[in-house]
Formats: structure tokens, sequence, C-alpha cells
């Protein structure tokens, strides 16, 4: 059970505690429990709704306005892992900048982390960012990572990893952004789907693989300061075959795609009728942009992160 009080967690922690943010999210409810599984004490925050009960996770109820506010759950805690992120895939508007800066509000909360950890001397500090970030990035949603990639590696933490993920998929239906909104536009024509069009082929992760690469990154002791990595699933497909197999997932038999002349308009206009009754969702090429590529600056992530087994696509998205 969870200690009713935050001094009781606090006494409680072992040396080889996490500071977890996101802990109710899609990633960070998979972390948490690994984690948890795996003998570390993880301290997480939540905002909207209480996070799954598990033995050895302490959920905080904060937000990060404020260095000051985050220095209790920070004390004694050897590594932090950021994953809490609003307007995944669509960026900030406006509406979502700082108001005595340019920083946008997901800026503004790390910066405050940052600070916060360094008060509190954490040893390590991982970022979860997307493969396609880069500083010329076409979308805002992708400059915005950047940003937070350049704070972590410029804060004064001893060891720094950014972790630039492709797109994840696995879990719980209904959890993961990427193919809920492929289910939903599938789900408008019957008997038919509409295919994006996108030449690159895309390496879908599964959720339990990057939690295994985060759980290596904690164990490993390594010594450099600072440094990025890729991290991919080993099975390449195209998006057209994403796109099949959620559309026989979904309706439980064979449909037919649609011609490509055809699915580009007819993909448009069923975004459009979406964005009506969901404001601010993010769209496929959103997600396609995210995906990005290995531009150089950092390291793929390769064995022994990874088994040698492969997975076939099926495998992938069970």
């Amino acid at each position: 059970m969870y200690p009713t009080t935050q001094d009781s967690f606090l006494q409680d922690k072992e040396e080889k505690s996490i500071f977890l943010t996101g802990m109710s999210g899609y990633v960070g409810d998979y972390v948490a429990k690994f984690l948890a599984n795996s003998g570390f004490s993880v301290v997480g925050t939540y905002r909207n709704h209480f996070p799954s009960l598990v033995d050895n996770v302490f959920p905080v109820c904060t937000d990060f306005s404020s260095p000051e506010l985050l220095a209790a759950p920070l004390r004694g805690v050897s590594a932090v892992i950021h994953l809490a992120w609003e307007h995944n895939f669509i960026g900030a508007s406006e509406e979502d900048s700082s108001s005595d800066s340019l920083l946008t509000n997901n800026l503004v909360c790390l910066r405050n982390l940052l600070q916060a950890a360094e008060k509190a001397k954490v040893e390590t500090f991982i970022f979860l960012s997307v493969r396609g970030a880069c500083g010329q990035a076409s979308t805002g949603f992708l400059f915005e990572k950047y940003c937070a990639e350049c704070l972590v590696l410029n804060s004064r933490i001893p060891k720094k990893r950014v972790l630039r993920s492709s797109l994840l998929v696995g879990g719980p239906p209904g959890q993961n952004q990427f193919l809920s909104t492929i289910q939903k536009i599938v789900q408008k024509i019957p008997g038919l789907y509409p295919v994006p069009s996108w030449k690159e082929p895309l390496f879908p992760l599964h959720i339990r693989e990057l939690v295994m690469v985060l759980h290596r990154m904690l164990r490993n002791a390594s010594t450099e300061e600072g440094a990025v990595f890729h991290v991919k699933g080993q099975t390449a497909c195209r998006i057209e075959e994403i796109f099949r197999l959620v559309s026989d997932q979904q309706s439980g038999a064979s449909r037919i795609p649609l011609p490509r002349w055809m699915s580009g308009w007819v993909l448009r206009m069923i975004e459009s009728q979406l964005a009506r009754t969901q404001s601010r969702s993010p769209k496929i090429k959103d997600f396609l942009q995210a995906e990005g590529a290995f531009l150089g600056d950092g390291l793929e992530v390769e064995d022994p992160f990874f088994s040698t087994k492969k997975t076939t696509l099926q495998e992938i998205f069970v």
C-alpha cells in the first residue's frame, strides 16, 4: 500500500531511488512497475488522475511551477526520469507559453525540475525525447523537444542522458496515441482504409523494450557526462503495413486499401472531421515527422540493450 503522508515515503525510500515524472501516463505506468519490480524505489509524480497501486512506488501530486515545490520529493533521489510532457506530437500554442519569456510551459517545468535536481545533487537525469528532434525541425513539437534536450545537456547534473525514441507501440488498447489515431481513422470507412504517403521505413519500438533501455541506463556505471542516444525497434516496416494490421485488428477481417491518389484526400477529410470533436489532436503526419532519422548527433542503441531474437510485425503490436 502507499504511504499516507509525504514524510512517510521520504523516510522509507531506499538509497537507489528514482524520481519519475508522468507516472500515470502511458509510458510512466510501465516504467514505474518495471523499476519497482527490479528493486528500485520509485517516487512518481502525477497530476490528472491517481496512478495504479504498486509496491515500492510512492506517488506525489505536485506541479513544476517552482523548484521549491520539488525539493522534498527529490531528497535522496539518485536519478530522475523525465517523461511528463503536455501536447505530445502537437506542440505548444500561444496559451502554452510562459508570460515572462519565450519558453513554453513544458520548458519552464523542465527548467524548474533541473534546478531542483541540481540543488538536491541528483547524479543522473534521463530525458525522453523523439528521433525527429533537431534545431532545424519544421514543427513546434520537435523544436520544443530539441530545446528541452539542450536544457538537460547544459545543466550541472553530473550525468545527463537524452533518449530519442522511435514511435512507441504495444500496451493496453487505447493508451497509445499513435495506434489510437490510426484506429479512429480506419473505422470511418467500412471495408476500406486510406494509406498516408510516406516512403521512409518505420522502426516502431515496443514499450517494453523502451523500459528495458531505461532500466539498463540506470544500471550502467558509465561516467560519461552527457550523451544522446537513438533507440528504435529492430523490425523495419512501412506505414501501409501498420495501417493494414490495425485495420484488420479493428474489424476482425481484411480490408482494402484505398488507391494512393485517393488516400491523401480521404485522410485529410477524416482528420478534419476528428479535429472538430477532438481539439488539438495529433495528425498522422505529426507522428511520422517525429519518427525522424538518425542524424549523426548521438549514438544508436544496440546490444546489449536488446535481445538477439527478432520479432515479427504482429508480435510488436501485442
